[in-house]
């Protein structure tokens, strides 16, 4: 029997039980009593609902309806109707704690916690919560309400990086459980599962976390919990991702998408999406990645699930970048970017420790005079922190905007500069098209490579995340690569031996030692070496101990040039670029007769005030 046909079944067992009852107070009772056991079902049991809290009003039984109304604003919470769920959660939780209906008491306070924590209150978030333990911790038969808050807490204290915290709660959790004699809840004990494979995913004990999970999933399908199968399956596939296996965790997360799918579940689907986006992207079927996201876009522009949107277009910016299309990955990180600081992410869950102990004395806390004056000194203190916090959080949130948008200009500026130096790359060579004569043909190339060697760095700086600086080795690759193929084509027999560790060099820097570079290679790869003879170059940059000082080594095997030849006095020019580059650097060159070929010895200075770690 698959999960539909187990909901039709729930149905016509539900009406079958309702018809042979005479006694409309009866009627209310038995769907309440589906409801507690049913209530991730809540959209196929909102005819019944609505029909109980009919019953109820017509007969005065007005805590049966108060009860209904609880899995009611359950119901409009789940479709994102917030407001309207809270104002009757308010309306009707007194009734609930006054005439004992502490589940659905507590899973009243769970929803208006959960709604706080959304909007980043986490005062209140804690506060409805610990106020819920507070009013029912003398009730009789008070263990389910107990299990389903204390498992709020749990997650709150995860989503803050409490793992330790939200172990405590989901043992405690478990244990009200079991003490359960007269409502047991499936729903909370299922949570609890994930929430425990959770934090052992966090700490990378995936085989743990496997244990639980495929537990949760199994008790999900014997009481039929389409949401904590979703889940399940979600969180199962995630793990597969991180432990290796693809397949299986594409299959997982493709069937809980089905079954959010099924249930217009928006978010949840979204978080499927961007799961095989993500692994698509992984697996290189880029085509598939795009359709999942681009599926995933429409459902949060739809929707309006703006910090969800924003991590779809991180990782569309990934994809295009993959694909070699800068552009489009630029836009969309721009995107990304823009929305960041919108929805003001960054800021919006501050995780000050006071929080902790605010709500751990609260739980304390004596009714005495003296506990009071505590009370309200702390009540003051507590005001003014967060005047101080909300004040920073403002002055933050200005200066991340501003550094925002200093960076989206910053790599728009790098990006133009270096559009407008291919352009001119590009007339150079469409003007040398018409030209004849080899050494003039040959002026307009040299001066191509220099320009290209200052667009590189161009290039490299707006794809980076640090606009003032480049790793010089990853630069230094590319360079010799593209010179070698400009000169001698792409298959060549030249070897390419570069010694460079990771290091950031400013633009002041990177620029002249980029064109000081190209200029020696240049000389190489012209004069060098001798037809289909196997050649090298060389390159090692060396940082010396005072950090503001180099030595970069240079040069190749090829057939060299007679020691009478000056280099200051070349008439080269070239030659005097190298020198020119070189006395810019505050540096200095030599010859190195040591080696074969022709090979230097230059040492610079960067000046400390550009010196970047």
């Amino acid at each position: 029997m698959n999960r539909k046909e187990d909901i039709h079944s729930l149905c016509l067992k539900l009406e079958k039980e309702l018809s042979g009852i005479a006694i409309p107070i009866s009627k209310v009772d038995l769907i309440v009593k589906y409801c507690r056991n049913n209530y991730s079902s809540v959209k196929i049991l909102l005819p019944f609902i609505d029909n109980g809290i009919l019953i109820s009003e017509k007969e005065g039984y007005m805590e049966g309806a108060a009860a209904l109304k609880i899995y009611l604003a359950f119901h409009l919470w789940y479709s994102n109707k917030n407001k309207k769920a809270v104002r009757i959660i308010i309306k009707n939780n007194p009734v609930l704690l006054t005439e004992g209906y502490y589940f659905e008491y507590a899973l009243a306070q769970n929803i208006v916690s959960l709604i706080a924590w959304s909007k980043g209150e986490l005062e209140n978030a804690f506060e409805t919560i610990y106020e819920g333990l507070d009013k029912v911790k003398d009730k009789k038969n008070n263990h389910s309400a107990n299990a389903r808050m204390n498992m709020t807490l749990a997650v709150l204290y995860y989503d803050l990086n409490e793992l330790e915290l939200s172990y405590d709660h989901y043992t405690i959790c478990q244990k009200e459980l079991h003490l359960c004699k007269v409502v047991y809840d499936y729903g909370t004990e299922i949570y609890t599962l994930i929430g425990l494979a959770s934090i052992c995913k966090q700490q990378k004990k995936y085989k743990k976390a496997k244990k639980l999970l495929k537990k949760s999933l199994e008790l999900s399908i014997k009481y039929n919990m389409w949401m904590t199968i979703a889940r399940s399956k979600y969180e199962l596939g995630c793990i597969g991702i991180l432990t290796g296996e693809d397949i299986q965790a594409m299959q997982l997360i493709s069937e809980s998408y089905e079954i959010r799918k099924e249930h217009n579940s928006s978010a949840a689907m979204v978080s499927c999406l961007h799961k095989m986006g993500d692994l698509y992207l992984r697996i290189k079927k880029i085509d598939l990645a795009k359709e999942k996201l681009f599926e995933a876009l429409s459902i949060c522009k739809k929707k309006k699930l703006i910090p969800k949107q924003t991590s779809i277009f991180l990782l569309l910016s990934k994809v295009y970048e993959f694909e070699n299309d800068f552009e489009s990955a630029y836009n969309y990180l721009k995107n990304h970017k823009s929305l960041l600081v919108l929805s003001n992410e960054s800021g919006s869950y501050n995780k000050n420790k006071y929080l902790q102990y605010i709500y751990k004395t609260k739980k304390a806390e004596e009714e005495t005079e003296n506990q009071k004056q505590r009370n309200a000194q702390l009540k003051e203190a507590n005001e003014i922190i967060t005047k101080q916090r909300n004040d920073i959080s403002e002055k933050n949130e200005a200066i991340l905007r501003k550094n925002t948008e200093k960076d989206i200009l910053l790599k728009e500026i790098h990006h133009r500069v270096k559009n407008n130096l291919q352009i001119i790359t590009s007339l150079l060579s469409l003007q040398s098209l018409n030209i004849q004569d080899p050494e003039t043909k040959n002026l307009f190339k040299n001066s191509q490579n220099r320009i290209n060697s200052m667009a590189l760095i161009h290039e490299m700086l707006y794809q980076s995340d640090y606009l003032s600086k480049i790793d010089y080795s990853d630069y230094l690759n590319v360079l010799l690569n593209k010179l070698v193929s400009s000169y001698r084509g792409d298959k060549n027999n030249i070897d390419t031996i570069i010694d460079v560790p990771m290091m950031y060099l400013s633009i002041d820097t990177a620029i002249p030692l980029g064109l000081l570079i190209t200029e020696i290679i240049t000389n190489s790869l012209k004069y060098a070496f001798m037809p289909d003879r196997k050649a090298t170059l060389s390159l090692k940059l060396i940082a010396l101990h005072a950090k503001s000082r180099y030595v970069l080594e240079i040069g190749d095997n090829g057939i060299g040039f007679p020691d009478d030849i000056l280099l200051k006095k070349s008439s080269s020019l070239g030659m005097k670029l190298i020198h020119k580059l070189t006395r810019q650097m505050n540096g200095t060159i030599e010859k190195d007769n040591s080696k074969k070929g022709t090979n230097y010895i230059i040492s610079f200075e960067v000046d400390k005030t550009n010196m970047l770690s």
